[in-house]
């Protein structure tokens, strides 16, 4: 959820320094996590496997400043690196400027990064600190969050650039092409990210709350129960349970969705119809396929996933290019050789952190 307002602060900096495992939070204090986000005029982010990374709309979302602590070390815009593509990156390094806050860290880089944080002094409350000026940027950053970071503004950039593609392909006027986007099949790999995926579930998330939660529309198929909650999970106990088995504990994104249906035989008995599931496909009854973890095909084995083997391979065979498209959640780039076997099937490929030509 992002937060349409400005929450009281009574703290500099929040409590968590990436890489520094002792001021994390544990699985079962989200909350806690989400308060202290709250109180904090600042958060601490940076990189991690990749620069894309869950902490960044996390600050953003519950009103506080990100300091990005390794920003200047970004890849430029341009040639294979998507990283960071739609974050406002020429504004995270002039918050490290803002009145009156002045920060000096330092990292080893090894592994991931293990940050000491040297000095970090915010002269707050005093009259130095300008109160108006932070509100506004607060309050800027969280209405962009909304219109271009949040999962649904990113379901509907996706959904958005496939139907211009589609309108062109046909020579018609753009709107006008089998109507717009109601019904998407979402195939994603069996049994390959138990653990949680932020890409693949963002999306996934952003899709059942732009376009509606009714088992008709989008089909997800192989199901993704890290972002759906099933009726068992309804109870406080099952729910913290499975959430620890989740990658950070499945914060901000695990479980995020019901599975609950309004429709008489629900999603999950519609999901598990790979049967029907096929039928549709071959009668081309989903405006738009999305392969929402092309990265997981790198270990792909279609004898050890038939159903996305079966199902895929029937997508290629009734859906033109321009209908289908790649998903790559990878922190270090989409593999070329995975690239090259996936291509043939679809066009369009949005990429987490970019394409690594070398394999």
């Amino acid at each position: 959820m992002i937060l349409s307002h400005v929450p009281p602060k009574s703290k500099a900096f929040s409590r968590v320094v990436p890489g520094n495992l002792s001021s994390y939070f544990s699985m079962d204090e989200e909350k806690l996590f989400y308060d202290d986000i709250e109180r904090s005029l600042f958060g601490w982010t940076c990189s991690k496997g990749g620069w894309d990374y869950i902490r960044h709309y996390e600050i953003i979302a519950r009103g506080s400043l990100p300091l990005f602590l390794d920003i200047s070390m970004l890849p430029p815009p341009g040639g294979v690196s998507t990283s960071l593509a739609l974050h406002p990156t020429k504004l995270y390094p002039l918050l490290f400027s803002f009145p009156s806050l002045s920060v000096q860290a330092g990292t080893q880089l090894i592994g991931l990064g293990d940050w000491e944080i040297s000095e970090a002094v915010v002269d707050y409350p005093s009259e130095r600190f300008e109160k108006q000026l932070y509100s506004a940027t607060v309050m800027a950053l969280q209405q962009y969050a909304k219109n271009v970071l949040s999962t649904s503004a990113m379901a509907s950039y996706v959904l958005q650039t496939v139907q211009q593609n589609v309108a062109l392909e046909n020579k018609v006027q753009l709107g006008r092409v089998r109507g717009q986007i109601t019904r998407v099949l979402y195939l994603t790999h069996d049994g390959q990210d138990v653990h949680g995926d932020f890409q693949t579930d963002s999306l996934l998330h952003g899709l059942k709350t732009l376009l509606g939660q009714e088992a008709s529309v989008v089909i997800n198929v192989n199901r993704r129960s890290s972002v759906l909650r099933n009726l068992q999970q309804f109870d406080e106990a099952s729910y913290r349970a499975f959430k620890r088995t989740l990658y950070a504990g499945g914060s901000t994104y695990g479980l995020a969705l019901d599975t609950l249906s309004p429709d008489e035989h629900g999603l999950e008995t519609i999901e598990l119809d790979v049967d029907g599931v096929l039928s549709s496909i071959q009668r081309r009854e989903f405006d738009v396929v999305i392969h929402g973890a092309a990265h997981r095909s790198a270990s792909y084995k279609p004898d050890k996933d038939p159903k996305f083997a079966m199902l895929w391979s029937a997508v290629c065979h009734h859906y033109e290019r321009h209908e289908v498209v790649l998903i790559d959640g990878s922190e270090t780039g989409l593999s070329g050789s995975v690239l090259d076997r996936l291509l043939p099937c679809a066009r369009h490929v949005f990429s987490r952190e970019g394409i690594r030509l070398k394999n």
